[in-house]
């Protein structure tokens, strides 16, 4: 398919203002580069509920997650086009303000080496990285405990000061998780940030002096979101279950403490803002042609400004398209110094965006034409033609008062031969149209025409012979074509022949036929399971010359 461009007042007005908004936004840009720098990413563009386009986007700035985003402060472009209105939501409105996190984490002798295990150094690790994605208004406190808790850190918002105190922990003793919890309340439920508690233990509950109940019945009535971890076989998983559950959070099991770094990340996610916010969209695009197209958000926070792009491949859905293919017809003769008519056929047209104006070119040999006029038809009645000269032919434009819905002759080219002595031949080249109508497949096939020279007229004259045929693609159905067509050609001389199909930059993307052939009519099965979409060149090359033929691959 060629790309046609669109009304030219149209692009220059959407142009000019995307260009002074770009402009107003690097002179921003610019003026901030000395504070912390402001940066955005788009990690997902989801076009499968087309036309809803679905983004999403993270912004940090200096390094840190930004918290308090808000859609309006986003600004979508589609295919430099501003996009509105822009719907969706930001993580910080689930995860808003900072966050108060309690961990506790059990130091019981079986998570030491004397019981053949090391659990609590994977535990340490964990939980300190855990710490480091904690925001600068995030606090945290720690809670160890064997047969009964201790309080080794209050709340602080020193992240090392913190870490040190994990790294403290010893092991040996017993298990009080459920004393472990309702002191962990105690200390938690009184702050006024976001409450969260992280209950890390390797074994059932032998050592409290309250029982589960009381701790699930406490932890149900806190405003507290719990994560619990139960880390090997020996827990009680029915129970740590439960303790999520009912305070809204989740529960998680590491066969192995080497999961622990992926467990405490997974937390980290459900509660911590990773600055990432969903944008929502409705695509004006009504030219469903499967091609790509680039979409661009920027974000304004701080009197900074930053960008992200990315992509989307649009639905191919045919009934959105428009058609229009020209053709010169397959061949034409004429004698030396004589006139010849060649109409310019409009093969298929839709009525879905009517096209008014058409712009191709035809390339002859120049030494053997001379085109003299260019007539319009009844379907081009009162039409304006205009026609250039070129190096290799000519450039015609017909601009129609109303949209062409039918098909027929387009217009008709009035050409004269050269007054030659021997018979020559010359392609008759015809472009796809430029049409004034965008999302438009165009199309053209091209002719022969063959100039008897007044020697061989008269030598026809005195012995007349049969005229020799040409090789030549003599038909090429159904096209358009899904995936496949039945392409129909003659050999009009013994020798190397080939049919390749190749695609708009000219590049041979299958080879339907090759070897030596003897004349006759030939039929081959052109296979496109393996191509995309679009406008083909079907290339036959005989000994006697080459034909081609456009085809239409739509899926």
């Amino acid at each position: 398919m060629m790309s046609v461009p669109r009304r030219i007042a149209v692009f220059d007005t959407r142009h000019a203002l995307r260009s002074i908004v770009h402009a107003s936004l690097l002179i921003l840009f610019a003026a901030s580069s000395a504070s912390a720098q402001l940066q955005l990413s788009l990690d997902t563009v989801d076009a499968s509920q087309f036309p809803t386009i679905r983004l999403k986007v993270k912004a940090r700035s200096g390094g840190n997650t930004i918290r308090g985003l808000a859609v309006d402060q986003f600004t979508v472009f589609e295919d430099g086009t501003v996009q509105a209105p822009i719907t969706g939501s930001c993580d910080d409105t689930t995860k808003s303000g900072p966050v108060s996190v309690m961990l506790v984490i059990d130091r019981s002798g079986s998570m030491g080496p004397i019981f053949g295990s090391n659990a609590i150094v994977d535990a340490k690790r964990a939980a300190k990285a855990f710490v480091d994605r904690l925001s600068p208004e995030d606090e945290g406190a720690l809670i160890s405990f064997n047969d009964r808790p201790s309080y080794d850190q209050n709340w602080t918002r020193d992240k090392n000061l913190l870490k040190s105190k994990i790294d403290g922990i010893s092991t040996g003793g017993g298990t009080a998780i459920w004393d472990a919890i309702i002191t962990a309340l105690s200390y938690l439920t009184p702050r006024t940030n976001r409450k969260v508690l992280i209950l890390l233990t390797d074994g059932a509950d032998g050592a409290s002096t309250s029982p589960f109940s009381a701790a699930r019945d406490a932890l149900r009535t806190s405003g507290v979101t719990a994560f619990t971890i139960g880390l090997g076989s020996l827990t009680n998983e029915a129970q740590l279950r439960e303790l999520a559950l009912v305070s809204g959070g989740k529960y998680y099991t590491a066969p192995d403490s080497r999961d622990l770094d992926e467990i405490y990340l997974a937390i980290s996610r459900e509660i911590i803002p990773t600055g990432i916010c969903e944008l929502r969209y409705t695509s004006k695009l009504d030219c469903l042609d499967g091609s790509a197209h680039t979409v661009e958000v920027s974000l304004l926070y701080g009197g900074q400004r930053a960008f992200a792009s990315g992509s989307f491949i649009a639905p191919t859905d045919s009934a959105t398209l428009s058609y229009a293919f020209l053709s010169t017809g397959s061949h034409h003769s004429v004698d030396a110094g004589n006139r010849l008519d060649i109409p310019i056929l409009l093969t298929r047209i839709t009525t879905n965006r009517p096209i008014s104006s058409y712009t191709f070119t035809i390339d002859f040999d120049r030494g053997l034409l001379h085109l003299d006029s260019v007539s319009t038809s009844t379907l081009t009645a009162g039409s304006s033609v205009n026609v250039q000269e070129t190096t290799s032919g000519c450039r015609v434009r017909v601009a129609c008062p109303s949209p062409v819905t039918r098909i027929g002759t387009l217009v008709t080219l009035h050409f004269h031969a050269a007054d030659i002595f021997a018979s020559e031949r010359t392609p008759l080249t015809l472009s796809p149209p430029l049409v004034d109508q965008p999302c438009t497949v165009t199309a053209s096939e091209n002719a022969i025409v063959i100039i008897s020279g007044r020697c061989e007229r008269a030598l026809i004259r005195l012995a007349p012979t049969a005229a020799k045929e040409s090789s030549a693609l003599l038909a090429v159905t159904p096209n358009p074509f899904n995936p496949t067509t039945t392409a129909v050609f003659r050999v009009a001389e013994t020798g190397p022949t080939s049919i390749v199909l190749r695609d708009i930059l000219g590049r041979a993307v299958l080879r339907v036929f090759g070897r030596d052939a003897v004349p006759g009519v030939y039929r081959v099965i052109v296979d496109g399971e393996r191509l995309s979409s679009g406008m083909y060149m079907l290339e036959l090359v005989a000994p006697d010359g080459i034909d081609r033929r456009s085809v239409l691959l739509l899926r």
